[in-house]
């Protein structure tokens, strides 16, 4: 799921809300403001899905990567241990600076947590992922109404039975996020 907010400019230059991604990213990090995800929020600005994994398995998840590169539209991937990304975005920590983490244990979900420092080790890698949530604002400064926004909801998100090629470990099917416009709206969408 989108996951936080980097500094690159992303689509066509809209204002970035009353704080921006600095701001909005340091809130999530203290706990301010009840942020559960962040579809809607800094529009204008570069989006991320984040992905965090052991170095053991690092090999086999960029084989992954690069086999369903239209499906993981990597943006920046770190060194082990390193908890900020500096192409993306200064100030950041990629264990407090997302409203909600999902994690998984031997492809499980065990839970969500609102931070991941007591799992953090110097072995993590993460992946930084495109999202989809970057071109809403490009919608919404069109004048196509972005629903889900409108409502404060995240995107709706289904996996479909199209199989991503796996790599070691790693296998999925693809997951598509869905957007309900109407025939204007879609022809309108078709020119953004």
């Amino acid at each position: 799921r989108c996951g936080g907010f980097i500094d690159v400019e992303g689509g066509p230059a809209m204002a970035p809300g009353p704080t921006g991604p600095a701001a909005t990213r340091s809130a999530i990090r203290h706990g301010a403001g009840g942020i559960t995800h962040t579809a809607g929020l800094c529009p204008g600005h570069l989006q991320a899905n984040l992905v965090v994994l052991p170095a053991a398995y690092a090999a086999d998840f960029d084989r992954f990567v690069l086999a369903n590169s239209q499906a993981c539209p990597l943006l920046y991937r770190s060194a082990p241990g390193q908890v900020e990304a500096p192409p993306l975005a200064q100030a950041s920590d990629v264990r407090t600076d997302v409203p909600r983490y999902r994690v998984y244990r031997d492809g499980v979900l065990q839970g969500e947590a609102e931070n991941v420092l007591d799992l953090w080790t110097d072995d993590c890698v993460a992946y930084y992922f495109g999202c989809s949530f970057t071109f809403e604002s490009a919608l919404a400064t069109s004048g196509v109404p972005v629903r889900h926004v409108e409502q404060g909801r995240n995107v709706p998100m289904y996996r479909t039975d199209v199989p991503c090629q796996a790599a070691g470990p790693f296998t999925a099917h693809l997951v598509v996020s869905m957007r309900s416009f109407g025939h204007v709206e879609s022809y309108r969408n078709r020119v953004v």
